[in-house]
């Protein structure tokens, strides 16, 4: 599926790089997601007011108390050892989509007004490997071979098997280490067949909408929400919450080990 966006690279226009150089000084994260890019094409605009709605959220530490319990409990996975001779660039991708993933699925369920039930904060705290190593460009798809291009569709199916939806940019960020997305493929399928990363994906989503619930004033206007539904719902609904628990699944695969709220 082609989906529009704006690549943050030396390609986005002036008031798009802004905004996304501002987003990566706020939220101590490389990673500038998909759901952005997504927006930033749509049109510039757009992309500032709700980065402007957000920011103030983002900065005081708002989204951090309620992104720390999204992710439930992990199963447990086999690593395959020695996996990468230089994890330190693959573990700050992985990291900084984790750290960003839970916080704009909060953010982005609160302004589409998915907010569904209370639930108790729990301050989140920002791994150091999420900006501690270069983050690569994300490269074009089409500059991807053959076989890499259908193993990413292949991942990109598992807790989607209906295909709805862009492919998931963590994915994509992965391409340069191949082995590494060989392994996942590997370990998550029979999470996948199992119905196991379904679970996971459907209660990220529920705890999700119950932080979403404590912020009812960062709702959109009516005008804004229509617009950001169209670019960002399916992410809202669909995308974010399957990569949160699957993007833990592939940390623990490069020797990321989490604990609730912040890695080890």
């Amino acid at each position: 599926m082609s989906v529009a966006e704006i690549a943050d690279d030396a390609t986005a226009p002036a008031a798009v790089a802004a905004v996304y150089t501002d987003i990566r000084a706020v939220t101590g994260a490389a990673v500038v997601n998909l759901v952005w890019r997504r927006l930033a094409a749509e049109d510039a605009a757009t992309l500032e007011r709700v980065w402007a709605r957000l920011r103030g959220p983002y900065a005081s530490g708002r989204l951090d108390d309620l992104a720390a319990p999204l992710t439930p409990p992990m199963p447990k996975i086999a690593l395959r050892p020695h996996l990468l001779a230089s994890p330190e660039t693959p573990r700050a991708v992985v990291a900084a989509y984790d750290a960003n993933n839970r916080r704009n699925l909060t953010a982005f369920s609160a302004l589409l007004g998915r907010g569904a039930e209370s639930a108790p904060p729990a301050r989140f705290t920002l791994p150091a490997e999420a900006a501690s190593a270069p983050v690569p460009t994300l490269p074009p798809l089409a500059d991807l071979p053959a076989n890499l291009h259908a193993r990413l569709h292949r991942l990109d199916r598992f807790a989607n098997a209906d295909g709805v939806g862009p492919l998931a940019s963590l994915y994509r960020h992965l391409a340069p280490w191949p082995a590494l997305l060989e392994a996942a493929e590997e370990a998550l399928a029979p999470l996948h067949a199992s119905g196991v990363l379904a679970q996971l994906r459907d209660e990220t989503l529920r705890r999700a909408r119950a932080a979403a619930a404590q912020l009812p004033d960062l709702a959109l206007p009516p005008a804004d929400r229509a617009v950001v539904e169209a670019v960002a719902g399916v992410l809202v609904d669909r995308t974010i919450p399957r990569m949160i628990p699957i993007g833990r699944l592939i940390g623990a695969l490069i020797g990321l080990h989490i604990r609730e709220g912040a890695f080890s």
